[in-house]
């Protein structure tokens, strides 16, 4: 059976949608695992955060055809909700999906890869939006595999203003 579901963050009423085929994780009702999500249940208390499900099915495909059409362009854009993707893919796929899979297996892989080759692609508008949202640089380039100074240049390159005590927000 699959379920689309939505957590629902009960201080803040943001949302977040998504599939799965396990209601129960590790004996607890298993509460979603987006990025965004994850460090928002880490700040505010798993205990804030209630779950809906939405539709059930034995077809997967249909599930995440639903998901698609509930997380579309316009809802990742939308602040009230922690979905970081488009529906209808499940996975980690937008963290990864520019790298070269030779080096996956290395823990530096990405911070190397990164110092290296100035041309590495990050979804700045997601970056942007984790920053507005109260997330740290710090935070946001654990998120993406990348230090947190390449963080604070794509949000200078955005023209975010940074946060009091960041170095790059410094005149020089």
């Amino acid at each position: 059976m699959y379920y689309v579901y939505e957590i629902t963050n009960n201080i803040n009423n943001r949302t977040y949608t998504g599939v799965t085929s396990c209601l129960i994780q590790n004996g607890k009702p298993y509460m979603g695992s987006g990025t965004a999500l994850r460090l928002a249940k880490e700040k505010y208390g798993i205990e804030n955060f209630s779950r809906k499900i939405l539709f059930e099915t034995e077809c997967e495909e249909l599930a995440y055809f639903i998901e698609s059409e509930m997380v579309d362009s316009k809802a990742v854009d939308d602040r009230t909700n922690y979905n970081l993707n488009e529906g209808g893919k499940g996975g980690w796929g937008y963290v990864n999906r520019n790298i070269d899979k030779s080096g996956q297996k290395n823990g530096m892989y990405r911070k190397n890869f990164e110092k290296h080759h100035n041309w590495i692609e990050l979804p700045e508008g997601e970056i942007v939006q984790l920053y507005h949202d109260g997330y740290s640089s710090t935070q946001i380039g654990e998120m993406f595999g990348v230090e947190k100074k390449t963080i604070l240049r794509r949000l200078k390159k955005n023209g975010i203003e940074l946060r009091k005590g960041s170095p790059y927000s410094r005149k020089k």
